[in-house]
């Protein structure tokens, strides 16, 4: 069992955590300065603010030697749709998946493009997937349900793997070229596969999202008039 311990100023951040033993009793104060569990579940949520899926309250991890807040994200039906896991000390680095394996293999990318861990601990294959790794030679697009799909065939093979735009953005700019790493479940059979994540040499998923829309306003004080942001180009 564990809690937040916020300082005695300010609610807005935890100062460490009390963790308590159930069955001993016995408590011990870790001193680690981050987010509260609600502002966790804030980035959580805003992470996949177009689904309006509503965060659980989280569970406190150590992923890669780092404090982690794991949580469900559950739509409006009450079912599980994905996951999600928030650093502690940066809750600005935030992953999600559909799966818990794939929750973790996104987490620890974004540990490591922030330079919290190295490659290699971030090079993770979860026991339930398997990994491939080729040249794009081919690239199709369509939309089922309302969601953008991507399926992608490597070269030398036949099989086409369906990545999801919504949970993984970095297919939208993926290129015929493009050297990709895929992760699929263990087992999977057919000439269409599903893919729980994409990775690309070079290519990062913050590029594809569009930027936080703030205020601007000129310094006697008036509006800045805004710019309407263009649609990025999906390939053909």
């Amino acid at each position: 069992m564990y809690t937040g311990v916020t300082s005695v100023t300010s609610d807005e951040s935890i100062i460490g955590f009390l963790l308590c033993n159930q069955r001993t009793k016995e408590t011990h104060f870790y001193s680690i300065a981050g987010a509260t569990e609600y502002s966790a579940q804030g980035s959580a949520q805003s992470k996949v603010q177009q689904m309006n899926y509503q965060a659980t309250f989280p569970l406190l991890l150590n992923i890669a030697e780092q404090p982690t807040y794991f949580m469900a994200l559950k739509g409006a039906d009450g079912l599980v749709k994905m996951y999600a896991m928030v650093n502690v000390q940066q809750y600005q680095i935030v992953a999600t998946g559909s799966t818990l394996a794939e929750c973790e293999v996104n987490y620890r990318t974004a540990l490591a493009d922030n330079k919290l861990i190295d490659n290699d601990q971030a090079e993770v294959v979860p026991s339930d997937q398997q990994e491939i790794s080729g040249v794009l030679a081919e690239i199709r697009s369509a939309v089922m349900d309302g969601n953008s799909y991507y399926f992608l065939r490597l070269e030398g093979a036949d099989t086409f793997y369906a990545v999801s735009a919504a949970k993984n953005p970095l297919a939208v700019i993926l290129n015929v070229g493009d050297r990709v790493r895929v992760t699929y479940t263990a087992g999977s059979e057919g000439s269409i596969l599903t893919a729980g994540s994409v990775t690309a040499e070079g290519k990062t998923a913050e590029s594809v999202l569009p930027p936080a829309q703030t205020d601007a306003s000129e310094p006697d004080g008036t509006q800045a008039e805004q710019t309407p942001a263009t649609a990025a180009q999906a390939p053909v």
